[in-house]
């Protein structure tokens, strides 16, 4: 506690103009990826898929029966080249499945969606679904969501607070989903209030995001 320190700390320009008024762009598909085995905190997955085998988009790849994980899917379709250890961003080596794109024609997604109503699903329903998408948080430890959402039955949620504040220097992806997605926005949170059991929720939006605010009070309009 006695430590050399100093006062509030440093305040870096936002830099959010270059990037607030950019509608969301989705990346051209690659002609590679390398998809690892292990992106979320918790047990890593173990392959499901072998060399030559063909993948589609969507496709679970990678899954395991731990309960703090989360399946990996193939993002591409194409054909799995390998299975070995690779190099990460981190500079640690994990194992990864490299998938090569097939051709051109054959690029588009071709897997079954089917459309639910998400309302008429369980809870536990509900978890299963969202653990079977992949679905982690954006933090450094990719924490699985389905466990997020299974709290001890002695510590009750009375509230739930979707977080759109997005304070780090640069980063607007939260802003422009709020602009650009608000009623899907209001749907995952609804969702997460009906797992968790909750009736009063709120959205923290900064109060340099006037537009978002606009746009989330209009699409909350009808709730």
């Amino acid at each position: 506690m006695k430590l050399p320190t100093f006062k509030n700390g440093i305040h870096p320009e936002e830099s959010k103009h270059f990037t607030e008024s950019l509608p969301i762009e989705i990346l051209p598909e690659p002609e590679e990826v390398f998809i690892p085995l292990q992106q979320h905190i918790g047990a890593p997955c173990k392959p499901l898929v072998e060399v030559g085998d063909m993948v589609k988009v969507g496709q679970v790849i990678g899954s395991t029966d731990a309960y703090v994980s989360s399946p990996v899917h193939a993002t591409i379709n194409g054909k799995v080249i390998d299975i070995s250890k690779y190099h990460t961003p981190t500079g640690t080596r994990t194992l990864m499945i490299h998938i090569n794109a097939v051709d051109e024609e054959e690029k588009e997604f071709t897997g079954n969606v089917t459309e639910v109503d998400w309302t008429s699903l369980t809870i536990d329903e509900l978890k299963n679904r969202i653990k079977y998408a992949g679905i982690v948080g954006l933090g450094g430890a990719a924490f699985p969501t389905h466990v997020k959402l299974s709290p001890p039955e002695d510590k009750p949620i009375d509230t739930f607070i979707l977080n759109g504040c997005e304070c780090e220097p640069f980063l607007t992806a939260d802003h422009r989903t709020m602009l650009e997605m608000p009623k899907n926005v209001l749907k995952g949170m609804a969702i997460i209030m009906k797992v968790l059991g909750v009736k009063k929720g709120y959205i923290g939006i900064e109060s340099n995001k006037p537009d978002a605010i606009e746009s989330m009070q209009n699409a909350a309009s009808g709730y």
